[in-house]
């Protein structure tokens, strides 16, 4: 009986661990939950990492607009490109570590 008690404590404990049920999440730069985080602390060099990630992903790539978007108080860089094959897409990048830092 006992332990079947802690079989079961022991259970309800591994379910109810917050890691156990979070996703990884792929920074693919798809969405603001996935952005690009992008170590930089000064603006400059950041906007310089942001066209260096999007060529070596993109090749051949147009940007069609850029802009800054504030998602939960967080700054994010959302640029939208089109590609080789006319399709356009939204990369979203982390600004947060270099926003404002000249």
């Amino acid at each position: 009986m006992t332990r079947i008690l802690r079989a079961c404590v022991v259970s309800i404990l591994f379910i109810a661990c917050p890691s156990s049920r979070n996703a990884t999440v792929v920074a693919d730069g798809a969405s603001f939950i996935s952005a690009i985080l992008i170590n930089e602390r000064f603006e400059g060099k950041g906007i310089a990492l942001e066209n260096e990630w999007l060529k070596a992903h993109y090749p051949g790539h147009t940007v069609v607009s850029r802009g800054l978007n504030i998602n939960k108080r967080v700054p994010y860089d959302v640029i939208t490109i089109t590609i080789p094959d006319e399709t356009q897409n939204k990369v979203y990048f982390d600004i947060s570590k270099f926003f404002g830092k000249i």
